[in-house]
């Protein structure tokens, strides 16, 4: 009988099975370390099920282990074992063991445990917090630590912790101090929350509530009547009252973006929520700091943050925000192929009109820039670039019209239908890269792309492909950029075979940070007077952001009199620009602050509308090291492809040559994640990866184009590292002089291999 389980083992060389009967089985090793064992046993079934419990002797003990008990055959007694003993065996994931001179390290992943400084906190010499014992005085906040010991550490009241934790800067050079509980934030997986985009209007989803009680939260969330329960709630914090059990929620109105403030929601804990169908919604455990910002304290009787409490008592109103002067950039991102002559005229024309409507306090506050996108040079060198930027930075109306007067359509056709969309968009988004910050105004407030073509983008894997990114991945870069797309698809019904395809691309790259439908418009491509109102209409609505006196999402609603109606693309521009409006307030929002609480990560009411999105902290060094792996595993999937021996064993050859600095072992496995050769933390993360199963059966099962879109998933998520690796600005310091390998990026979890 053959049976797969994961057996975690630390250079155990002893175990010891007990069974009801009394009789002792000792199992003598060594196994291999972290390794999923494929088990080929049989046994007695009646015997198997006798088995009462596992003593696990720890490898940090030094005492020998005393026991006369008979040597069982390993494979069997294992496979009794992990059979019928999964949930004894099972190891909580949190659990963390500290040995002498040693880190603690997780008992599930062997991963030494970190903790982050809470602003303001002291580290003293030993475990006392009398004055003459203090090493130092206010401490960073967010300064990481290694562990080295942990003393009386007790979460029982999570909002009144007790301990202490001896800690260290590093790995190599030992503890260097001790620090109460109450000052440190455990980071056990690097995992933190950051807020969705909130939408506006009628499309807003409901404000996420943190619960001081988990309970309190999965009845909430589990109840037959949870939309009425949930309304109340809701309807109490409109009325000044704070709801029983909440003790936090997400700012009103708002969206408080972790690119532009900067906060720290490590994960504590989390738990599935089965009763919804997959994938399930999860329950959090949150703690939560702001750099440089410490609460004084909480009420007597209940932990409820200040930030929370001064809102719902009127003291801090979000309606009361002030955007102020918004200062607004808009980059026309244009296909400049022989097909858009027409469309180039029509943008010219309107943004003359527009020169002539503009005060000069807007005007600005209103700069605009040209990316124009053809074709491959590669292969088709007539079209003389493949994408090029216009205005090295953006300009004001009066240039920009200059500028479009100089922009010409290429002469010469390209082999295909399709264009170098992405390449584009990247240029807009990046501009460059960080020499040229971004290629966006250093005071723009609000960021917006307008995306004009008639044909689909060239996908990763295609030869005429120059970017390797997709639209998902430059989607995500707009997101980490704090961009807005809006994508005008001109749809020519000789072409209509290409408008699935280059429906899907638009509307993904204009999927913006809010969860409402793209702001994605099609427009008939030979109706030009239909573009050159659309454009009229969305530059109009952008221009209202500008303008003095903008101060709430309301006030840049539209109303339609009783003879026209509301175009479709003033519609859509306006709830951009509303929700661009929300992320401006936020900016000036804070969040909250050193309060412990549960929350779910979607809607309350819309279970299936993600509120929360789940990042990993992952840092320079991580990230470089994941680019390492995932080009190793592209080679062994091309090497085992053209000579025919076999994926896990081309693997081995091609990690051979590299230094990894860590054991890498092919021993005995079957996969990837039993290598070790990408990070251990990811095995353990919440989220399925496609890459960490990998094995040679899979790939042999594999129709082409299954391991194409593999292939091409793998070479779009290297690409997207090293985008984010060749951008400085996307990483941060947590520390002020840390090194530039421990900077770090919150990478969604969506994005890991």
């Amino acid at each position: 009988m053959m049976v797969s389980s994961y057996w975690r083992h630390y250079g155990l060389s002893t175990l010891i099975l007990q069974l009801r009967s009394g009789a002792t089985f000792q199992l003598q090793g060594p196994l291999t370390l972290l390794q999923t064992r494929t088990l080929y046993a049989s046994t007695d079934t009646s015997v198997v099920c006798r088995l009462s419990k596992v003593i696990q002797i720890d490898p940090w003990e030094d005492s020998a282990v005393k026991s006369s008990a008979p040597v069982l055959n390993t494979l069997t007694v294992l496979f009794m074992a992990a059979v019928l003993c999964l949930p004894v065996l099972d190891v909580k994931a949190n659990d963390y063991k500290c040995g002498e001179g040693d880190l603690c390290r997780s008992v599930d992943t062997y991963l030494p445990l970190r903790i982050l400084t809470r602003p303001f906190s002291n580290i003293y010499n030993g475990q006392s917090t009398d004055a003459g014992n203090i090493q130092q005085e206010n401490v960073a906040g967010f300064k990481p630590y290694y562990v080295y010991k942990m003393e009386g550490v007790d979460y029982s009241d999570p909002n009144n912790p007790l301990g202490w934790y001896q800690i260290g800067k590093n790995e190599n050079d030992g503890a260097s101090g001790w620090m109460e509980t109450k000052d440190v934030i455990e980071w056990r997986q690097s995992l933190i929350v950051s807020y969705t985009h909130p939408g506006s209007g009628d499309d807003a989803r409901g404000r996420v509530l943190g619960f001081e009680s988990k309970q309190d939260l999965v009845s909430l969330v589990e109840a037959g009547d949870r939309q009425a329960l949930v309304r109340a709630r809701y309807a109490a914090l409109q009325e000044g009252e704070i709801p029983d059990g909440v003790i936090a929620a997400e700012p009103n109105g708002v969206f408080l973006d972790i690119n532009e403030t900067f906060y720290v929601y490590p994960v504590l804990d989390w738990a599935e929520s089965e009763v919804f169908d997959e994938p399930y919604p999860k329950y959090l455990q949150l703690a939560t700091a702001v750099p440089k910002e410490r609460a004084v304290g909480h009420s007597e009787d209940k932990p409820v943050s200040e930030v929370f409490r001064a809102e719902v008592a009127g003291e801090a109103s979000m309606e009361s925000a002030s955007a102020g002067k918004i200062a607004i950039d808009i980059m026309f991102v244009m296909d400049l192929t022989g097909s858009m002559a027409p469309f180039l005229d029509k943008t010219l024309t309107q943004i003359h009109n527009l020169r002539l409507a503009l005060a000069n306090e807007t005007s600005a506050r209103m700069k605009f820039g040209f990316v124009g996108y053809r074709d491959s040079v590669e292969v088709v060198p007539a079209m003389e670039y493949t994408s090029r930027k216009f205005t090295t930075m953006p300009v004001e109306a009066d240039d920009f019209a200059a500028v479009l007067e100089q922009i010409e359509v290429a002469s010469s056709s390209s082999d295909d239908y399709q264009e170098e969309v992405f390449a584009g968009m990247l240029e807009a988004i990046q501009g460059g890269g960080a020499e040229t910050a971004g290629g966006w105004s250093p005071d723009a407030k609000v960021k917006f792309i307008i995306l004009v073509g008639d044909a689909s983008s060239h996908p990763p894997g295609h030869p005429q492909n120059t970017t390797g990114l997709g639209a998902q991945q430059l989607r995500e870069l707009a997101n980490t950029n704090d961009v807005y797309v809006m994508a005008l698809h001109l749809q020519d019904p000789e072409d209509r075979a290409d408008w699935p395809e280059a429906a899907q691309q638009f509307a993904t790259l204009a999927d913006n940070l809010s969860d409402d439908s793209p702001a994605y418009l099609p427009v008939e491509a030979h109706n030009e007077t239909a573009y050159a109102d659309a454009i009229k209409d969305v530059v109009k609505v952008f221009q209202r952001l500008a303008e003095p006196g903008v101060e709430s999402v309301e006030s840049l609603a539209v109303v339609a009199d009783s003879d026209t109606t509301v175009s479709a693309a003033t519609a859509m521009a306006t709830r951009l620009a509303q929700n661009a409006l929300v992320d401006v307030l936020g900016d000036k929002t804070k969040a909250q602050s050193d309060v412990t609480f549960w929350a779910f990560d979607h809607d309350l009411q819309q279970t299936d509308r993600p509120a929360l999105n789940v990042h990993a902290f992952t840092t320079i060094k991580q990230m470089d090291d994941m680019v390492r792996a995932l080009e190793d595993v592209l080679d062994a999937m091309n090497t085992g492809k053209s000579t025919g021996m076999g994926f896990m064993k081309s693997l081995q050859s091609v990690v051979v040559a590299e230094n990894y600095g860590r054991e890498i072992s092919f021993d005995m496995v079957s996969t990837i994640a039993e290598t070790n050769l990408l990070p251990i933390w990811i095995k353990n993360l919440p989220y399925k990866s496609k890459i960490l199963g990998l094995n040679d059966a899979q790939l042999e099962g594999m129709a082409p184009d299954q391991r194409s879109n593999l292939v091409t998933d793998i070479e779009s998520k290297l690409k997207l590292y090293r985008e984010l690796l060749d951008n400085p600005g996307q990483w941060t310091e947590l520390h002020q002089g840390d090194d530039r390998l421990h900077h770090v990026h919150p990478l969604k979890l969506s994005s890991l291999p």
